[in-house]
């Protein structure tokens, strides 16, 4: 808040005793106060608005009397890749207005300066919520972003929202078939059937993919890492 502007005085001071003057609004104070008074501040003596009023007893007056100080503090979140949803409910909720008290989207501005989701996790600037689609890739992404003070804009602060996006766990299962050798099968068994994706979902090609690590077969039995289907040609050998 400017020099001059609006503020609250109060304290402990009694009996009440203050003179304002109607034309420039000075204040005079004596005694013990025990009001709260609503006025417009000039300090008699004094060349910052911060400097403290002359007076006998204990005065509090309004922080936002004074220069604001931001501070904006690093925030962190979590959400699942499968599911997304809301990692962070307000990255304000840990910033400072005028050193002591909480910004909030009443106090200042949310501008964001960068982000490297694509995307995939954004920031309201109204409401100071960080969400993540469904689906975004596991991966650790971070959003910097800037408070403004609405008052003064010339008072910012940044910091930097990190969001670690899981997959969860995976579980794959062992599969088992059989076949006579000399038909085959084109289409034996699917490996994703049995497999387990974040936490107890059907694992699924959408989901994750497959890597074929050994095979002793000679090329007669195959799988097909695009679908998860097992195949076994006709006049295969037998064995295992």
């Amino acid at each position: 808040m400017a020099f001059g502007a609006s503020a609250f005085v109060t304290g402990t001071i009694s009996p009440a005793n203050y003179i304002i003057n109607s034309t420039d609004k000075t204040v005079t104070i004596t005694g013990t106060f025990n009001s709260t008074v609503t006025y417009n501040i000039t300090t008699i003596g004094h060349t910052s608005p911060c400097d403290p009023i002359v007076a006998s007893g204990t005065i509090t007056t309004d922080p936002l009397l004074c220069p604001s100080n931001l501070s904006a503090v690093n925030d962190n979140g979590v959400a699942s890749s499968v599911t997304g949803g809301e990692a962070i409910a307000d990255i304000l909720a840990n910033d400072k207005y005028n050193a002591n008290l909480t910004a909030t989207t009443t106090n200042v501005t949310i501008t964001e300066n960068s982000n490297n989701s694509l995307g995939k996790v954004t920031l309201n600037a109204a409401t100071g919520k960080v969400n993540v689609a469904p689906g975004t890739p596991a991966g650790t992404y971070t959003i910097n972003y800037t408070i403004t003070d609405k008052q003064d804009p010339t008072k910012t602060a940044s910091a930097n929202i990190v969001v670690v996006v899981s997959s969860g766990i995976i579980e794959a299962v062992a599969d088992n078939g059989t076949v006579g050798s000399t038909v085959g099968n084109p289409s034996l068994l699917n490996v994703l059937t049995n497999d387990k994706f974040n936490g107890g979902s059907p694992a699924t090609i959408a989901a994750v993919t497959i890597t074929e690590n050994s095979n002793n077969s000679g090329g007669n039995v195959t799988l097909t890492p695009g679908t998860g289907i097992v195949s076994v040609a006709p006049n295969t050998p037998p064995g295992t």
